[in-house]
């Protein structure tokens, strides 16, 4: 089961502006994560400005730093359970020589060793899909996951510039099918920043 990180910052630039305490914020993410049932690994909470991304957000600079902690630790398992299987797919390939074997030497009738033949294949072809998958999905998650992450807290900074092309730039990674009705920016926001806007409906969850 994939585990998540919890990370809730207040700026302090205009403490009025941001209605939600670090203490309501971590609140309402942990109700979501029961909702949805994501396993917290860890939290993290900050009280920094968000007209300066990257800088003086020792929290955040953490939070990256175990994402990539974490994703080298997840790329030595995966390639330690690709070794294991990839020597358990030289031990199907060995055992079914053997059967041939046995066969030829007639020490078993024909239906013992297609049935037995059967079962090495079945089991092989699981373990070859078992093989596909860490090499798919071991490790190589972090990038996307800090490009996650690095958008959501420059969300403010955007709203602080108040240029309309950062803005722009900044709404195109978050979504498409953007619509203007009665002077209000519609979109289909994806998967993830979904999520985010989901977490908390009622607020203004990206200031633009």
């Amino acid at each position: 089961m994939a585990k998540y990180f919890l990370y809730a910052r207040k700026s302090t630039d205009e403490e009025d502006k941001q209605i939600m305490s670090i203490e309501s914020q971590i609140n309402e993410l942990r109700e979501f994560a029961k909702k949805e049932n994501l396993e917290i690994a860890e939290e993290f909470t900050e009280a920094k400005t968000a007209k300066e991304p990257g800088r003086g957000r020792p929290i955040f600079s953490y939070v990256l730093k175990r994402l990539g902690e974490l994703n080298r630790q997840d790329e030595q398992e995966a390639s330690s359970r690709l070794a294991q299987s990839q020597a358990k797919l030289k031990e199907f390939d060995s055992q079914i020589e053997r059967l041939i074997d046995l066969y030829v030497a007639k020490e078993l009738t024909q239906e013992e060793y297609q049935r037995k033949k059967a079962k090495l294949l079945n089991e092989k072809k699981v373990l070859e899909g078992q093989v596909d998958n860490v090499r798919t999905k071991g490790g190589g998650w972090l990038e996307p996951a800090k490009e996650f992450v690095s958008t959501c807290n420059a969300a403010g900074s955007i709203a602080w510039q108040g240029n309309p092309s950062a803005k722009r730039a900044f709404l195109k990674n978050l979504g498409s099918n953007f619509v203007l009705k009665d002077r209000n920016l519609i979109m289909k926001r994806a998967y993830l920043y979904d999520l985010v806007a989901k977490i908390s409906p009622s607020g203004n969850w990206l200031p633009l």
